[in-house]
């Protein structure tokens, strides 16, 4: 009876081990900057420059120079962490068309979806510029010139995780059936 028993507890244990899905870090994100002719596009017209990283937590994922965010000065960088996109250094004004400005999208389909996307510090982006759908993030600075104390965007967001059994949760599973099969022939014995 006690093997039974534990081996109840163990199936029980493998059940409810689970863990989330991979988080963003550790995952490839690509950042466009270019033009649509809709304010709600699914993908932009006109791309003027695009670039794929892995996401890094803490660190600067794109750093100073880098012309994505017509950042010429050194201390410029995006940073993405876990829940955050803080865009520093911009030194760019965005033509007035009905989408200008940025895009950053899960490159390789591993992030999960998107669920929230909020501006958490910027005097002249409102969240009226910012849209998303489960693997895009939009920022329009259509019309918006960002030098000197406007020249950054910090951007806070949720993604959906989903639980995902680990590999240990199939051997503990696995045990436990083991287990309540001797604990029957012990019976028949």
């Amino acid at each position: 009876m006690k093997l039974f028993k534990s081996a109840v507890i163990v199936s029980v244990l493998a059940l409810s081990s689970t863990v989330n899905a991979l988080s963003i870090v550790g995952q490839m994100m690509t950042a466009e900057m270019g033009v649509n002719s809709s304010a709600t596009p699914s993908s932009l017209d006109t791309i003027y420059s695009s670039v794929t990283f892995g996401v890094i937590d803490p660190g600067h994922e794109i750093g100073g120079n880098n012309q994505l965010f017509g950042v010429y000065e050194s201390y410029g960088y995006v940073d993405v962490t876990a829940n955050t996109i803080d865009i520093n250094g911009l030194n760019i004004g965005f033509g007035a068309v009905p989408f200008n400005g940025y895009r950053f999208f899960d490159t390789n389909g591993t992030i999960d979806d998107f669920t929230s996307v909020t501006v958490t510090s910027n005097n002249i982006i409102g969240q009226d510029r910012i849209s998303f759908s489960a693997d895009d993030i939009w920022i329009n600075l259509s019309g918006l010139s960002l030098y000197g104390n406007n020249g950054y965007l910090n951007l806070a967001f949720t993604t959906a995780a989903t639980s995902v059994s680990e590999p240990s949760t199939f051997a503990l599973l696995g045990l436990g059936i083991a287990g309540l099969g001797l604990s029957k022939r012990k019976r028949k014995a």
